[in-house]
């Protein structure tokens, strides 16, 4: 019996069994680690309000397996939108991939409604509430603006009312005013009413025995008349004498002789002239710069006409100089110019160099307004045109 011959298995050392092992685990590791997809980790935040600047980072939790490569960017909106921002991944493997997020930007900013204020009429006048009301928003769109509360423009009354205006975002906004109604001094006929009434500026307005006076100061004009037996013998007020004697002395001492051209005339005098006037030049010319009678400030003892009553001649150089003055310096003696240049709207009558009503210092300096003289009419906030006539 022959005897067969082997070969001999070479063993594997178990070592070597074990490092196959570990550098295949650790390959296929790599492997995973390299080929591991991107996890961007965001916020739950995703709403925010227009205008405020969102930062790419700040929507971020985590980034896992990658890097974020526009972490400094930024994203905001003026009006409300949605929008779809991108995070650019790298890879650990040097791939770029992107990931996008939908942003809803919301708009919470209200509206601003401009040009309010609070409101003033007579019994009988219009107005448009709404005139010179304006509402803007950051959106751009245009905005309907209402009025708010009740009101009645037929009975006097003080009103609590808003403007109010919403955006198409629901965003809204009010703007409060006060509309007050105020009683009418006149009756039907045009005539002054007794009483005590508010003016547009809210002065107060009293009519008492047919003389109408404003925060105390008389008033006698187109509106507001004077009874036919006030001052029948032609006085003029003693302040008001001694006040233009001081103004006169201090024209002297400036180069400039200053005298009374005329000062208190009574209703009758008024009559007169004025029908003088109108026989000369027609009713609706002789209205634009001389009063009917009753209607005359120089039937109140406190006005006059310094130097000249004529246009004309107030041009002329011995005139023009003095009276320049006049309007510079009048208010420091308790003068205004009563019908200033550009301003007839507001009195009723051209514009009248010469003539100067007293009122003391204090109204006085007020109505000068650095030489930008305001009538009596636009301060209190009253009209002057005639009611119950036929023009």
């Amino acid at each position: 019996m022959t005897k067969r011959k082997t070969k001999s298995r070479r063993r594997v050392h178990p070592a070597t069994v074990i490092l196959g092992i570990l550098i295949l685990a650790i390959i296929v590791a790599a492997a995973l680690f390299l080929l591991q997809k991107p996890v961007v980790v965001l916020t739950d935040h995703t709403r925010f309000p227009v205008g405020e600047k969102v930062s790419l980072t700040s929507l971020v939790k985590e980034v896992k397996y990658g890097q974020l490569l526009n972490e400094e960017e930024t994203f905001e909106s003026v009006k409300a939108s949605t929008r779809v921002v991108t995070f650019r991944i790298k890879t650990r493997l040097g791939k770029v991939v992107e990931e996008t997020l939908t942003l809803e930007f919301y708009d919470n900013v209200p509206p601003v409604i401009a040009g309010g204020k609070d409101l003033s009429l007579t019994v009988g006048e219009t107005l448009d509430l709404l005139e010179g009301i304006t509402a803007t928003d950051n959106s751009g769109e245009r905005l309907a603006v209402s009025v708010q509360g009740e009101y009645d423009l037929k009975k006097a009354g003080e009103y609590k009312l808003s403007y109010f205006t919403a955006d198409s975002a629901g965003n809204t906004a009010t703007f409060p005013f006060t509309l007050t109604v105020m009683a009418t001094p006149f009756d039907e006929n045009g005539k002054m009413v007794d009483g005590v009434y508010k003016t547009s500026k809210g002065f107060e307005l009293v009519i008492e025995d047919g003389i109408a006076k404003v925060d105390g100061y008389l008033i006698a004009n187109k509106s507001y008349s004077l009874p036919k037996d006030y001052n029948t013998t032609r006085s003029v007020d003693e302040n008001t004498m001694t006040a233009f004697r001081a103004m006169q002395q201090a024209a002297a001492k400036a180069g400039h002789t200053v005298t009374i051209k005329s000062a208190s005339r009574n209703w009758n005098d008024q009559n007169y002239i004025f029908n003088g006037y109108v026989a000369r030049d027609g009713l609706q010319e002789a209205l634009t710069y001389s009063a009917r009678p009753g209607h005359s400030e120089h039937q109140s003892g406190l006005a006059m006409d310094v130097l000249t009553s004529d246009s004309e001649e107030a041009k002329e150089p011995k005139f023009a100089a003095a009276l320049a003055w006049l309007s510079e310096h009048a208010h420091e003696y308790g003068f205004i110019l009563r019908y200033p240049e550009g301003k007839t709207d507001e009195t009723g009558y051209i514009y009248e160099s010469w003539h100067f009503r007293y009122v003391g210092k204090e109204l006085a300096e007020k109505l000068y307004n650095n030489g930008d003289w305001i009538t009596m009419e636009d301060y209190f906030g009253i009209d002057s045109k005639y009611r119950g006539y036929d023009e």
